[in-house]
Formats: structure tokens, sequence, C-alpha cells
């Protein structure tokens, strides 16, 4: 797992656009029930065209548990697209699981690391996070569940770059989940020790 990962950020760094699967090399009777790995692959439709389209794209992920998906996208760019920087830069996230296990730890990932990360969150996640990014050349999900289970999307990939920024440490990254809510949100404020939250009906 931990190889997978590297050799993926590693390729990304270093300029390739690529977007993750997973599957299993195997020659006997039990092929795709061997384990529950899959690769995902967002399509408008079930046909041939529609399917080779996605692939082309880039809109496919790479998940350990086969009833998980994650989609990504960026200021309405689908992932395995580009786009060029913009000010406070908005980050859509879902992640779902059929058997809602609960995700342990949910990163967004850039060519410099993790730039932030949801904990403990025990239920499907539709939620846009304000992102404030200056070098980034792209940004993908990286999650794991209770059991161990990884889970990967494709990358969203980004042009040009942001030449000043007076003090980029005080920039808060602003999460709510989960989106819709029921009884109770999260507001998840971080690179700041103090925020002021109003919240308007």
């Amino acid at each position: 797992i931990q190889q997978a990962t590297d050799w993926y950020e590693f390729s990304l760094s270093n300029g390739w656009h690529l977007s993750p699967v997973w599957n299993q090399d195997n020659h006997s009777p039990d092929w795709g029930t061997k384990n529950n790995g899959r690769a995902g692959i967002w399509a408008g439709e079930l046909s041939r065209d529609s399917l080779f389209e996605a692939i082309n794209k880039g809109r496919t992920f790479a998940t350990m548990d086969k009833n998980a998906a994650v989609w990504i996208d960026m200021g309405g760019v689908p992932m395995g697209g580009s786009l060029i920087y913009y000010p406070g830069m908005t980050f859509h996230l879902q992640m779902s699981d059929t058997d809602n296990e609960n995700w342990t730890n949910i990163e967004i990932v850039s060519n410099h690391g993790v730039i932030t990360s949801i904990q403990n969150n025990n239920h499907n996640l539709d939620t846009t996070i304000t992102l404030s990014l200056y070098s980034e050349s792209f940004l993908f999900v990286r999650a794991i569940q209770d059991d161990g289970d990884y889970i990967w999307s494709a990358p969203v990939y980004i042009d040009g770059f942001v030449s000043s920024v007076s003090n980029p440490d005080k920039v808060p990254a602003i999460s709510v989940y989960p989106n819709p809510a029921t009884d109770n949100i999260i507001v998840n404020c971080s690179n700041t020790d103090e925020a002021m939250l109003k919240i308007y009906d």
C-alpha cells in the first residue's frame, strides 16, 4: 500500500497526468472475487463509449473496498481536469460507502504533501472546502477506513501560481461537513488560533 501511494505521488510530482485504479494479477478461477479491490470509473452511462471517455479524461479512483467511492472537483472542474489558480479555490469532496464504514482519516494531498485532513468521519461525506493555495500543481484525496482499506481519487491539476502572499500562515482552510446535515454540523478551521463564525438563516 505504501509503495502504491509513494509511486502515485512521485509520478504526479514529476508532472505525469495519470489516474489511479486498483486490480489484481490473478490467473485463477476466482478472479474478480479474490479480494475487494476495485477500479472505479465515473462515467455518464454504462456504455463502451462513455467508459472510454471517462478513462481518457482521468475520472477514475482506486479502492480496496468494493463498496466505497470518492469524487472530487475544484471550481466545478472534475477530477482528471485542469484549472487556473484563483483566490479562495473551492474543493468539493464526496466520500461514500454503502456499508457506512468509518473513515479514520481523509487527506487532501498536493505536491507539497498533506494540506488538510478530516478525521473520524463515520458517515458519507459531501463537503466543500475553501483552500488557500500558492504553488500546488495537483490535489487528490487519500483516505483510510477503520479496517485498513484505502481509497485514492484521481487528481485535479492546477496551472499557474500566486506571485506573492503577505502572510500565508494566517489564511485558514475551512471545511464544513456533513452536507447535507440533519442535527449537527462540524466546522473545521485550520492554520489559525482564533476564528469568528457567523451563521445566517
